[in-house]
């Protein structure tokens, strides 16, 4: 009873401090955060006093500054503006004084350009003239060739005709003498044939008779008959004459088999030349039978001294050796006259005649290179063959640029690696600009002999 009296004793007791304790830490507590209340309040209006005073001068600050970079700004403004008129303002000056030169520059430009071409069109027209007289010289020329050509042509070709005349003639006469010795022929072996006969029928009659009287008149009876019928039948036979020519000469003759064997082993001299066949000679043709004519048929036209045997073989008969004249005539002056040659015509008549005559010298001298002429032959073909060469060198030479400009690329590679090589690169380039400028002049005397060629392939065709 004391025990638990003592025990409820101790636990109210405990209870009361603990109570106690309880109430003085809760009042401390409580008086804690009252003290931390008004001391954070403090603080709290403490910092937020400095913050306010800190962000109305930084507001201040930032206002200023603001202003500050306003003004700045358009202060640069101002003076970019500024510098901005005054560069212009110098570049419209500028501008003026280069229009002000233009302008000037080109007056005399066009005043030297006018000049130039002036002085080009006075230099064209001098060329032109000079063309037109060497181009006028060589229609001369060639008008005065083609005259004495075909003055000799057509000599050529009367004096041909007139002996083929005369060949007819004389075929004429010959025929006409021919026929009459084989009229009188035909006619002699036709009177010698029928003379034979008779003296053969006479003689064989004249046997028959004596023959008849010697025999007996025991055989006379029936034999005569026989025989008489025989030859009677034998003398009916028709002989008719060969046909020759217009004449045709028949005849009703007896005989028998042994006036026909006489007549067989008796021929007469001229009777080879009546019966056999003539040939007819072959036909010529009309080129041959003008220029030809007094030749044989099977001979190849003669090389004289002025044919061209390759358009004799071609065409049956000669051509002059130098048909055609050069391109152009040369000026007088770089005609060499010494050196003159003359053109024999193609016949034998024809240089009689031509001997009787003036004899014109057709001069051909070949230009020369200095004075910017082509040296071209007179004969077709060897203007063909000349020029062609030329345009092989020509080729050759453009194969040597082609060569030169590939080992300049190479010098150029080279020179990009290796700065050693400009020196000889910069020779080799004006080198290639030299060769650039000839080969543009090449280019263009190449374009003028094709064109050349092409005329003289085309006239040498015709």
């Amino acid at each position: 009873m004391i025990l638990q009296d003592f025990t409820i004793g101790k636990i109210r007791s405990t209870n009361a401090k603990v109570f106690v304790n309880w109430s003085e830490f809760t009042s401390s507590r409580a008086a804690r955060r009252v003290v931390n209340a008004q001391v954070r309040g403090h603080a709290q209006r403490r910092v937020l006093q400095m913050h306010f005073a800190q962000w109305v001068t930084y507001i201040s600050v930032l206002r200023w500054q603001q202003i500050l970079c306003a003004r700045a700004e358009q202060h640069y403004r101002k003076v970019i503006l500024q510098k901005c008129f005054e560069r212009w303002q110098h570049n419209v000056i500028l501008r003026r004084r280069y229009r002000k030169k233009t302008r000037v520059a080109l007056v005399h430009w066009k005043l030297t350009l006018q000049r130039r071409v002036f002085d080009g069109w006075k230099q064209y027209l001098h060329i032109k003239r000079e063309k037109q007289q060497r181009i006028h010289e060589a229609l001369e020329f060639r008008h005065k060739q083609f005259v004495r050509l075909g003055l000799r042509y057509w000599m050529t070709a009367a004096l041909h005709l007139q002996e083929q005349r005369e060949q007819r003639v004389t075929i004429a006469q010959a025929s006409n003498t021919a026929n009459i010795w084989r009229r009188v022929a035909t006619i002699a072996r036709h009177w010698r044939y029928l003379t034979i006969r008779r003296q053969a029928i006479t003689e064989h009659r004249e046997a028959f008779e004596s023959l008849r009287d010697q025999q007996p008149r025991h055989q006379s009876t029936h034999w005569p008959t026989e025989q008489i019928q025989l030859t009677r039948a034998q003398e009916a036979k028709t002989v008719a004459l060969p046909r020759n020519g217009n004449l045709l000469s028949q005849g009703h003759m007896w005989g028998n088999a042994e006036v026909g064997f006489s007549r067989a082993n008796e021929r007469s001299p001229l009777s080879d030349f009546v019966l056999l066949p003539r040939n007819r000679p072959q036909p010529r043709r009309p080129i041959e039978v003008m220029l030809f004519g007094h030749a044989d048929n099977n001979d190849p036209p003669q090389e004289n001294e002025g044919t061209n045997v390759r358009e004799a073989l071609r065409c049956g008969f000669d051509f002059p050796a130098e048909p055609f004249a050069p391109l152009a005539s040369p000026p007088d002056h770089e005609i060499d006259q010494t050196r003159c040659p003359q053109k024999l015509p193609s016949t034998r008549i024809a240089n009689r005649e031509l001997e009787k005559g003036a004899g014109s010298c057709l001069a051909t001298a070949a230009p020369k290179r200095e004075g910017g002429y082509l040296p071209l032959p007179n004969t077709t073909v060897r203007q063909l063959d000349d020029l062609e060469r030329q345009l092989l060198a020509l080729s050759q030479r453009k194969k040597e640029w082609k060569i030169f400009q590939q080992q300049l690329e190479a010098v150029r590679v080279e020179a990009d690696r290796n700065p050693r090589m400009r020196a000889k690169l910069q020779s080799l380039e004006e080198h290639h600009a030299v060769r650039t400028k000839q080969w543009l002049h090449t280019k263009g005397r190449i374009r003028l002999l094709a064109t050349e060629i092409q005329q003289l392939r085309n006239a040498f065709q015709r």
